[in-house]
């Protein structure tokens, strides 16, 4: 059973750095500044779960017309395997319904099998694909996919 959500703004900004900064490559880490920016933004919506006054786990989800993309989800590394993402997820899709939004939207690196299979479980599936949008350490190139499911879009009627 996963702690109960709380909701997030632009004074977590810091704490959401640092957790994204030990869940990412550095390639994909957004910086203090940047999740500010997101927050202030009035179409924002954050959620996080804290364990020992610490945030452990976070999604950023943004508001746009009718859908809503899922901008970023990070959970503490020893934190992980025990439901967090997974409840973050359908807390913000019962969210996302409330504000009447149809489709939850998101793109994820072809190579990221934990979140791909996560986001599958929660209902997400293939849209399309952006051909070589991420460079590895490597050298090499990772395609993104776009993933996509259905928020009910109607007050009260979210089935997340």
């Amino acid at each position: 059973m996963t702690a109960p959500f709380v909701i997030l703004d632009t004074q977590n900004a810091a704490a959401m750095a640092s957790l994204h900064a030990h869940t990412f490559p550095p390639s994909e880490v957004w910086s203090e500044k940047s999740f500010a920016d997101t927050l202030a933004q009035p179409t924002s919506l954050a959620l996080g779960i804290e364990a020992d006054d610490q945030l452990i786990a976070f999604i950023l989800l943004l508001r746009t017309g009718p859908d809503a993309e899922l901008l970023t989800l990070a959970t503490r590394p020893d934190a992980r395997r025990k439901g967090h993402a997974d409840a973050l997820i359908s807390s913000g899709c019962a969210l996302l319904g409330s504000y009447g939004t149809d489709r939850l939207l998101l793109e994820v690196a072809e190579d990221n099998h934990a979140a791909r299979a996560l986001y599958e479980r929660k209902g997400f599936a293939v849209d399309g694909r952006r051909k070589g949008y991420y460079a590895r350490p490597d050298g090499n190139m990772c395609d993104g996919l776009l993933m996509s499911r259905s928020v009910a879009g109607q007050k009260g009627e979210s089935k997340a």
